[in-house]
């Protein structure tokens, strides 16, 4: 915590504080080091991450961006509060292209914020329609925080992605009815245009590939047809041939960024996931789960508890904690208690990852917020202020999976019971 405190890389941070440890350890070789680093990277799903980021980025360079919108818009935007609510519902397709909660709000509320001040909203509400809508980028699948605590835990990774389906689609109606009462009750004007079923359905057909984009990635992975590696080399190819052969609006420079940063961020994931195989084998020689198990058991070992007082604990980790360093972290320690207590690890995946999405929406580390600060300049505490009412709907979700957990388990348990 003191090396994150003072500006250390994370992966360096928790990597020195597992050297250490495991140095000093009696029993440990310092040959199992670099063994360890390299089976925690050793692990072909994490290509996954990188090739989700390059299709969004193609995919965004070839304006289908801009198309989820005007159907979004199309379908919702003449209601009380409709760019909110759009903006909203863009998010959770564009979550569904890419996987990354940033990235969402950046593409989006780029796009929707000026608008929503235009007409007639706070710049710190507009801000914080942006913030929580691009956090549906890490619940709705293909989700990033998902593969990697997927690779961490040993959690089927498909499993996770069916489970996320559901809540995903439950929070983005959740946060579009708050926002339409928001806009009821600020008496915000809706777009300049009236509902059309001839607008909506010529926006449906300009924007049918990016609609189509998630149901044949995504159905690939639930029908088993492809894994998610396999699903996001499709996902690769999908924008490369929307953005090349059809929209023909790809530069060789979109090109060339959208794999950099593919690559970029697949480095950082790699090296993260290296250091997290490091500490997995440092919590479990120092028996770190039992004596937290231990702890915990001593005050209560009823499950729904025990998920309260984690929720609780993570809403706090996720002030302070960038997204990697709290999955790398508390997975190793708490899943195995969590398992003993017979908590599912997919229904704990999709509780851990709804936590990091109100972690987006916190101060003072929350990446959703700096990004909504910049984009509606407003300040961070007008912005925060404005969140309360979309953070409450997180929470009550999280609450409801912690205590009907078959929300979770109904999608994966379908389309197991098909195959």
């Amino acid at each position: 915590m003191i090396t994150l405190l003072i500006g250390v890389p994370i992966y360096a941070a928790i990597g020195t504080a597992t050297l250490i440890p495991l140095l000093v350890y009696n029993d440990f070789s310092p040959t199992m080091i670099p063994q360890t680093l390299f089976s925690g990277i050793d692990n072909f799903v994490l290509i996954a991450v990188a090739l989700f980021i390059i299709s969004g980025a193609i995919m965004q360079a070839s304006g289908m961006t801009d198309e989820i919108l005007e159907v979004a818009d199309a379908i919702v935007g003449h209601i009380p509060g409709g760019v909110g609510a759009t903006t909203i519902i863009a998010s959770g397709f564009f979550a569904a292209l890419t996987g990354s909660g940033l990235a969402a709000t950046v593409a989006i509320g780029s796009i929707t914020v000026g608008g929503m001040v235009q007409r007639g909203y706070e710049k710190a509400l507009a801000g914080a329609v942006a913030a929580s809508g691009g956090a549906l980028g890490v619940l709705i699948p293909p989700s990033n925080p998902m593969i990697i605590y997927g690779v961490i835990s040993g959690t089927s990774i498909g499993a996770l992605f069916m489970a996320g389906l559901i809540p995903g689609i439950l929070i983005t109606a959740s946060l579009t009815l708050v926002m339409y009462l928001i806009g009821k009750r600020k008496k915000l004007i809706a777009t300049d245009k009236k509902f059309s079923l001839k607008r909506t359905i010529n926006a449906l057909w300009i924007g049918k590939w990016g609609l189509l984009a998630p149901v044949v990635i995504l159905g690939s992975i639930y029908s088993g047809i492809a894994t998610p590696t396999e699903a996001a080399e499709f996902a690769v190819l999908y924008a490369l041939i929307y953005g090349f052969g059809i929209k023909r609006n790809v530069t060789l420079n979109n090109f060339i960024m959208a794999f950099r940063t593919g690559a970029l961020t697949a480095s950082i994931m790699l090296v993260m996931t290296g250091v997290a195989s490091g500490f997995g084998r440092l919590v479990t020689m120092y028996q770190v789960p039992q004596k937290v198990g231990y702890f915990i058991a001593n005050i209560t070992t009823n499950p729904e508890l025990v998920l309260l007082m984690l929720v609780g604990l993570l809403m706090i980790t996720g002030m302070f904690m960038e997204t990697l360093s709290q999955i790398i972290i508390l997975t190793p320690i708490f899943l195995p208690i969590l398992t003993d207590l017979g908590i599912n690890p997919v229904v704990f995946g999709i509780i851990f990852v709804l936590c990091i999405e109100i972690g987006f929406l916190t101060p003072p580390v929350g990446g959703n917020l700096f990004v909504a600060v910049k984009i509606a300049d407003a300040s961070l505490m007008q912005i925060s202020k404005a969140e309360i009412p979309f953070i409450l709907v997180f929470l009550f979700w999280a609450v409801m999976f912690i205590f009907f957990p078959e929300i979770v388990l109904f999608f994966p348990d379908f389309i197991t019971s098909l195959r």
